[in-house]
C-alpha cells in the first residue's frame, strides 16, 4: 500500500508510532497534500531560523518530482521565508521568487530568489495565518 496516499493524519500517527520528530524533514513529507496534481507543503515552523528552514527544504526536494514548499520560520522578532518549487511547479507559473514575494508581502515584508529556490521574511506575526491561506490556496 502507498503510504503517500494516506489521510494526512494517519501518516502522522504513523511517523509518531515509529518515533519521528515532529518539526524534521522526515515528519514533514507526511503533512504535503496533493492540490491539482502539484504535491504542496506550507508550514509556520515555530522556532525555526532561516538557516534551518533552507535545511528542511534541502531535505524535502527529493520527497516529491512536483512540489511547491512554503515555510515561515520565526527568528529574532521576524518570520523568515524560504520557498522551493519543483521544474513542473516552475513550468506550471509557480516561480519561486514570485511566491515568497507574496508571501512576504502579506507578511509586511519583502522577498525574493530563483525560480527554483527563494527566501525572504516579514514581521507582522497577525498576518501569518492570512499568508499561510494564501500559499495553501496558490494551485486551487
Amino acid at each position: 500500500e502507498n503510504i503517500n496516499k494516506w489521510p494526512k493524519e494517519k501518516k502522522i500517527l504513523l511517523l509518531q508510532l515509529l518515533g519521528v520528530e515532529e518539526g524534521s524533514s522526515e515528519a514533514l513529507k507526511a503533512e504535503f497534500k496533493e492540490v491539482n496534481g502539484l504535491q504542496l507543503l506550507v508550514k509556520f515552523m515555530k522556532d525555526n531560523k532561516r538557516n534551518d528552514l533552507m535545511s528542511l527544504v534541502d531535505n524535502l526536494k527529493g520527497a516529491y518530482d512536483n512540489y511547491l514548499i512554503v515555510l515561515i520560520g520565526e527568528e529574532n522578532g521576524g518570520l523568515p521565508i524560504v520557498v522551493s518549487a519543483s521544474k513542473e511547479a516552475i513550468a506550471k507559473g509557480f516561480m519561486s521568487g514570485k511566491v515568497v514575494k507574496d508571501v512576504a508581502t502579506i507578511l509586511g515584508g519583502s522577498g525574493g530568489g530563483r525560480p527554483d529556490v527563494a527566501s525572504g521574511a516579514g514581521r507582522n506575526y497577525d498576518k501569518i495565518s492570512s499568508a499561510l491561506e494564501f500559499a495553501n490556496n496558490l494551485n486551487k
